[in-house]
């Protein structure tokens, strides 16, 4: 099922994050790629793989609940909560969004081609 091959490419691109495996990352992007940040700002393929070359980017833990794929012929959107603590540019950061994940078949297979997040409310203390 195409569903199950999307799921296991996300994994597979989180592995890579967490992992620094720009070889990995580079492979699974599409040259179209637009990746939004939390912050509103946004890279495409080379700055994004840049700014992990550089170290603006570094994922510790990446956590995804509820996570919903819907196929569209040659596109899969993939619907989840993701919890994730990075260091962005010097600043650890444990960031809780609600995201949209975009893969299309290429005639070479599946390619990521944009990620969108919005950022959830900070929840009081229990």
């Amino acid at each position: 099922m195409q569903s199950d091959e999307i799921a296991g490419l996300e994994d597979r691109r989180y592995a890579a994050m967490l992992a620094h495996d720009l070889a990995t990352l580079a492979a699974l992007f599409d040259e179209d790629l637009l990746y939004t940040h939390s912050s509103g700002l946004r890279d495409d393929k080379a700055t994004y793989l840049k700014g992990l070359t550089d170290g603006v980017y570094r994922y510790h833990k990446i956590e995804v609940f509820d996570r919903t794929i819907r196929l569209h012929g040659e596109t899969a959107l993939v619907f989840a909560h993701t919890i994730t603590a990075l260091t962005t540019r010097g600043v650890d950061k444990t960031i809780d969004n609600m995201i949209l994940a975009v893969w299309v078949r290429r005639s070479a297979g599946w390619r990521f081609v944009a990620y969108q997040p919005t950022l959830l409310p900070a929840r009081p203390a229990a």
